[in-house]
């Protein structure tokens, strides 16, 4: 849902007044649909195996705690090196989400959490890793936007 904030800022000068500003701004909120969209959007850029659909989902200063890798993310560059080298690890790469989703709706923004599943091909052979992962997204005029992504191995 968007909502629209307008606020005209008046000073009053020798009984009477000027506008000095007006400003607009529009924002949508994370809804749990908008959010569900949004990790779905983030599947199937995963599934097509292309960089810069996936790195394109991250916010300019987004932070990823990725799921093969020991260092945090921060930097758009970090982000096309990192899927670069996991979609050349990992060919045919798809992701499919586990059991239940939990999604916690905040002002201004969201977070998802839960379990997926990576498959695809490692050195010739069928590969499947297990992880668990957090999105959180800022709310935006064009709906939510990736700030942080989690994601670790399942505890063997």
């Amino acid at each position: 849902m968007a909502k629209a904030v307008f606020g005209p800022f008046f000073a009053q000068i020798m009984g009477g007044f000027i506008l000095l500003a007006f400003f607009s701004s529009v924002f949508a909120t994370c809804t749990k649909s908008a959010v569900e969209k949004a990790d779905t959007r983030w599947a199937n850029a995963i599934d097509s195996n292309n960089v810069n659909k996936v790195v394109n989902l991250y916010a300019k200063k987004a932070v990823l705690i990725a799921t093969v890798q020991t260092t945090p993310i921060v930097t758009r560059l970090g982000l096309e090196a990192y899927f670069e080298k996991f979609f050349r690890t990992y060919k045919n790469v798809r992701v499919s989400y586990k059991g239940n989703k939990y999604i916690q709706i905040f002002n201004g923004g969201a977070a998802s959490s839960g379990l997926y599943t990576f498959s695809g091909i490692q050195k010739g052979k069928a590969t499947q890793v297990k992880a668990r992962y957090t999105f959180v997204y800022r709310s935006t005029a064009n709906g939510c936007e990736l700030i942080t992504h989690h994601s670790s191995p399942w505890p063997e």
